[in-house]
Parts: C-alpha cells; sequence; structure tokens
C-alpha cells in the first residue's frame, strides 16, 4: 500500500500565509517595510502569543518562516548595493571573526604570564584563603 503525506499542516499553513498577506498589505498602507509585517505575523501567531501553531508542527512551519524571511530580505537587495557594499561588510564580519580570537589570545597570555611562577600541583594556603574570600556562596 502506496504512504499518503501527512496533510494536517495544510489549515496552519494557508492560514499562516493569508494572515501574512493581510498583514504586509497593511504595513505597506502604513508605510512600513514588509518584513516587519512577517516579523509580526510569526510573533502573533507562534507559540508563545497566540499559540496557534503549537504541536509537531512548529518546527516544520519555523523553518517555512526562515525561508520567507531570508527569501524577503534577498529581494530587497540588488546586486549593485551588495557590491559597493562589500568593503564595509567585510571590515565588519572579519571584526566580528576575529576579534573573539584576539579577546582569546588576550586572555590566556595573561593567565600564562598570571601563572608563571605557580608550580604544578604547589598552591599556598594563603592563595587558597584569598581566593574562598573572594567567593560568594
Amino acid at each position: 500500500m502506496a504512504d499518503h503525506p501527512d496533510l494536517s499542516i495544510l489549515p496552519q499553513l494557508l492560514m499562516l500565509l493569508a494572515s501574512s498577506v493581510l498583514v504586509v498589505l497593511l504595513f505597506r498602507r502604513l508605510r512600513l517595510p514588509p518584513i516587519l509585517g512577517y516579523l509580526a505575523v510569526g510573533m502573533l501567531l507562534g507559540p508563545y502569543a497566540l499559540n496557534f501553531t503549537s504541536g509537531r508542527n512548529a518546527p516544520i512551519l519555523a523553518d517555512l518562516g526562515v525561508v520567507f524571511l531570508v527569501f524577503t530580505l534577498g529581494l530587497e537587495f540588488s546586486l549593485p548595493r551588495m557590491i559597493a557594499m562589500r568593503r564595509e561588510a567585510f571590515l565588519i564580519g572579519g571584526l566580528r571573526r576575529y576579534r573573539p580570537i584576539a579577546g582569546d589570545a588576550v586572555a590566556a597570555a595573561m593567565i600564562s604570564a598570571a601563572t608563571r611562577d605557580v608550580q604544578p600541583g604547589v598552591v599556598e594556603s594563603e592563595e587558597i584563603a584569598r581566593l574562598a574570600s573572594l567567593s560568594r556562596y
């Protein structure tokens, strides 16, 4: 026997798409970006507000929402604008990538410098008392 697809997600999906269209039309009339409308629909119909998407279909609907959001963001950008912004994008992206690495390197160097004179396995009782006084139990 052939397996039939589970169509229980269709009513929720149609309600989500219909409400998205209505809210986006309202947001356009108010001269607000449509992406804000999509975010508003997701927050209102999501599991933390009206609880419309609860159940086992929630992750599927969330994935579809992300796909639609990324698609809409892709429609908002133009290729000439992205080419013009390439310097800023690489600079900011590089800073976001390498700043934590540099911070970790500085922290490791500070820890190494602070523990240079300490012999492994030997800790003085004064140091233990000082550390115990700093802790708040």
